[in-house]
């Protein structure tokens, strides 16, 4: 019976998983939501013991939302809770309790969806966030409840030396991917002295340490295609399912702290579901999901041995795990290998400051004299390089005093400019890369405001709102050097730029410059940030402006070009037409003559005698042969004008005259003059007998 139960639990999660996007992608509302979810559908006494209300959402989301949209936040906030008390009750051994919360989730998922009926645009990630999270925790509990196989695996046991797959991966490591596995090593020693403490207090393996060089590099924010993030690559949805919260200004996935433990938990869960580690790597790369499905088809009772999986695997996770044990032999001996490994990068130091007001990490900087990259290495998770208005621990290097305290507290309050809009009718050849170049907006903020992908394209007339470059948080991110990184990114650099050292006197060339005098860092903390901000706004509008001119004058220069094109085409073709003229009236114009056909006349003599050629005689008379006959009237075309016929002379022959005789007398040959008087050899001339002569 409880079988039968877990497996409805396993299909209605696929369900929830399967239809919820479809449905959504379609705008119609999700199975129980067709005329709207009324609050009677939430038992009472589930629904009442969630203390989160509309006073603990942020101010300025309530302020920016409709009605409607903030009440679908708050339902959303809600299920959030029911996911994470179905966790802890699921922790404690509560299977059903678990799966009540989660049921409570999904009904306030479906109220969430029945309330947003402008289908706003910043709740869509959310609840696909949180419908995600439903369907993988009613995976996980079935697949913990009813385990497929058994693993009996409790260390991470090493593949023998012959093993190819694993030899591969060596050999791409120490081959043409050494320097990424050099630059990931050196940058290890940032975070793996902390990641051993987490793996040690936990009773995990510690080799489980290395798994970020292969998902990540070791660095805080790297970003996969898959919407992975950070040093342990969480999706969203993996990372709300084990405590990592995102929001407009946190997204916890790049916290290196954070993180780990979040993926300490998640491969706690996957070794209690399989009980293998081999296979909760795998399970960590793919996900649970597919491995339960691909252990149920071959029926396997225990998974000691990984590779019985390896060819049913997708390519990259079959790949994850002979990489992951690659780079454990080649740190264990890189010698062995040919490799030289550099040094490690120190952790580091730094001391926490709570905050309680929003200020942005250019006024700490300018305020305190240190270099705004450091306070970002030390904050990666600061999306936009500024506080929340909550309350929010600040990480500070180590050489922060009180005396910079006391300057820390004087900055003022950030205050972002209001967003002002501008609208932009595409134009033919417009697309979203050089829209985003023309105004200094990225492509990703004119998607969200326009409801676009990023691959979409444009059509002529569509009318896209584009919001100044004012309020662009690229602009207001800006560092000291006028440069915009679209993310932070944890760069190779030596230690002395992760710790920062106090101010000296002639800081080296790698250092951050600082001032070496107190009193030169004091006129920086009465500066507001507000004109700063606007400078660097009015530089973009500048540029802008700038690039918009270029383009008109890139636009005209290509005009001018092709209209000079244009003229050089048209005096072209009237060259050839004049050509064409010339030579038509220096060509003979051809004439139809007509021909009866005399005694002796060929084709070949006709053509010669009217200068054209005996194909175009045969086709002006459609004759089916060459031959002609006496007496047939025949169409000849000639180019020249055809001759005069003669008078042939006459000759009266007299004693003693020849045929050839007179032939002779009168310049021609006797075949001539035979043809002219329709003679034959034999005939003989009399005296007296007058004949035709040239």
């Amino acid at each position: 019976m409880k079988k039968a139960i877990l497996v409805t639990i396993f299909v209605f999660a696929a369900s929830i998983l399967l239809c919820g996007a479809s449905l959504a992608a379609a705008g119609k509302p999700a199975p129980g939501s067709a005329s709207g979810v009324s609050d009677s559908t939430i038992p009472a006494d589930l629904d009442l013991s969630c203390p989160i209300t509309e006073e603990d959402l942020p101010a300025e989301d309530m302020a920016r939302l409709s009605p409607s949209a903030r009440a679908a936040l708050l339902s959303i906030r809600k299920g959030e809770f029911y996911c994470t008390r179905a966790q802890e009750l699921w922790e404690q051994g509560d299977v059903d309790g678990a799966v009540q919360s989660l049921d409570m989730a999904y009904q306030l998922l479906l109220r969430a969806d029945a309330q947003d009926k402008g289908k706003s645009v910043e709740l869509i990630q959310l609840k696909e966030d949180l419908r995600v999270i439903i369907s993988q925790r009613l995976v996980e509990i079935y697949a913990t409840r009813y385990v497929t196989a058994q693993g009996e695996n409790n260390g991470i046991l090493m593949p023998g030396t012959d093993n190819k797959y694993v030899n591969y991966e060596i050999g791409l490591l120490t081959g043409i991917e050494s320097g990424f596995f050099k630059r990931s090593y050196a940058r290890s020693g940032m975070y793996r002295p902390m990641i051993l403490e987490k793996l040690k207090r936990a009773g995990l393996p510690e080799e489980l340490s290395w798994l970020p060089l292969i998902e990540s590099g070791f660095k805080d924010s790297a970003f996969s295609p898959a919407r992975a993030l950070g040093l342990w690559q969480f999706i969203p949805s993996t990372g709300i399912r084990f405590g990592l919260s995102r929001d407009k200004f946190i997204d916890e996935r790049m916290d290196p702290e954070k993180a780990t433990d979040a993926a300490i938990k998640y491969l706690q869960a996957l070794h209690n579901m399989f009980g293998d580690w081999i296979t909760c790597l795998a399970a960590y790369n793919c996900g649970e999901g597919r491995i339960i499905r691909e252990i149920n088809k071959k029926k396997i009772p225990y998974l000691d041995n990984f590779w019985d999986l390896y060819e049913n695997l997708p390519r990259e996770t079959a790949r994850y795990v002979p990489r992951f044990f690659a780079t454990l032999m080649i740190i264990k001996d890189p010698a062995k290998y040919g490799m030289e490994l550099p040094a490690l990068i120190p952790p580091p130091r730094y001391k926490v400051h709570r905050l309680t007001r929003q200020v942005h990490l250019m006024q700490i900087a300018r305020a305190i004299g240190f270099e705004e990259a450091d306070l970002v290495t030390l904050n990666p998770e600061l999306k936009l390089r500024m506080t929340p208005s909550e309350p929010y621990d600040l990480r500070l290097p180590q050489a922060f005093d009180g005396d910079l305290l006391a300057m820390l507290d004087a900055v003022p309050e950030y205050n972002p400019p209001k967003p002002t809009y501008t609208y932009h009718t595409v134009q033919v050849g417009d697309t979203l890369t050089n829209l985003s170049r023309r105004y200094g907006i990225s492509v990703s903020t004119i998607c969200l405001l326009n409801g676009l992908r990023a691959e979409a394209s444009l059509y002529k007339g569509k009318v896209l709102k584009i919001p100044s470059a004012v309020c662009e948080p690229p602009v207001l991110l800006a560092s000291a050097d006028g440069s915009t990184p679209e993310q932070p990114v944890l760069a190779d650099q030596p230690a002395e730029k992760v710790t920062v050292p106090p101010p000296a006197p002639k800081p080296e060339p790698h250092e951050a410059v600082q001032s070496s005098q107190p009193d030169e860092v004091q006129p920086v903390l009465p500066e507001p940030a507000k004109p700063d901000y606007k400078s660097k706004a009015a530089k973009a509008r500048e540029r802008a402006e700038r690039e918009r001119k270029a383009a008109l004058e890139e636009k005209e220069r290509l005009k001018k070009e092709k209209e000079k094109e244009k003229e050089k085409e048209r005096l072209r073709k009237e060259k050839e037409k004049e050509e064409r003229a010339r030579k038509a009236a220096a060509k003979p114009r051809t004439s139809i003559l007509s021909h009866t056909v005399e005694k002796g006349d060929t084709i070949f003599n006709l053509a010669q005698r009217y200068n054209t050629t005996i194909p175009a005689i045969v086709k002006a008379n459609d004759l089916p042969s060459k031959r002609i006959k006496i007496g047939q009237t025949l169409k000849v075309p000639t180019s020249k004008p055809p001759e005069e016929k003669k008078a042939p002379k006459t000759y009266k022959v007299k004693k003693g005259d020849t045929a050839i005789s007179i032939a002779r007398k009168h310049d021609m040959t006797l075949s001539d003059f035979l043809k002219l008087n329709k003679f034959t050899k034999k005939t003989k001339v009399k005296r007296g007998e007058t004949v035709k002569v040239e």
